[in-house]
């Protein structure tokens, strides 16, 4: 009777311990996946560097492309950061200079928007709506290009926070492009010294 129970005792551990041998061999089996992500939306540089912009008080102009790189629309903030101090710099956005590029306005002497956008924009005043970091003013933004059709073409984006100043909401329809043109002014009272302006999508 005790060999018999012995046995089955021996019988049991070793069915464990096949068991358990199974289940190691399992689990140390694995494979690996790997996979690669883009960003939704790539900010591409056209012109932007304010060459224009050489003493105190001076403005100048820059193009801007979005490409939604996404198979649906992509909407976020449009964030643009200046350092080391944004005290005396003044900022308007339009993103008006998309109807450039869909064959729309006086596009006399026009044969590329990438690299005539100026020449549209001079042809096209009134066409353009501008968001800025303040309310409208001459004195502020003083470029016979950047004015306020009808009283009602010029939109404050609140300001700054900070060095920081929002543009909120964007939407940019899934797998299109679109571009905007800025405008930066400043004061004949800002400090002397070299200004960089980040933006990006957030």
């Amino acid at each position: 009777m005790k060999k018999k129970i012995f046995g089955i005792l021996l019988l049991s551990i070793f069915a464990v311990t096949t068991v358990s041998a199974v289940l190691v061999s399992y689990l140390s089996n694995s494979i690996e996946m790997n996979f690669n992500v883009d960003a939704p939306l790539s900010l591409v540089e056209i012109e932007t560097d304010f060459t224009s912009i050489d003493v105190a008080g001076s403005d100048d102009f820059a193009l801007i492309k979005l490409v939604n790189n996404d198979n649906q629309p992509v909407t976020g903030d449009f964030v643009m950061t200046v350092s080391p101090d944004a005290e005396g710099v003044y900022i308007a956005l339009t993103e008006d200079i998309n109807y450039c590029f869909s064959d729309q306005g006086d596009k006399t002497g026009v044969t590329n928007c990438e690299i005539d956008y100026m020449t549209w924009m001079q042809q096209n005043i009134d066409w353009n709506d501008w968001y800025a970091d303040g309310e409208y003013n001459e004195t502020r933004y003083p470029s016979p290009y950047v004015v306020n059709t009808g009283g009602d073409s010029f939109n404050s984006a609140g300001g700054y926070v900070g060095n920081t100043l929002t543009f909120p909401d964007l939407t940019i329809p899934e797998g299109e492009t679109v571009y905007a043109v800025m405008y930066v002014a400043t004061s004949k009272y800002l400090q002397p010294g070299a200004y960089t302006i980040t933006a990006q999508m957030i």
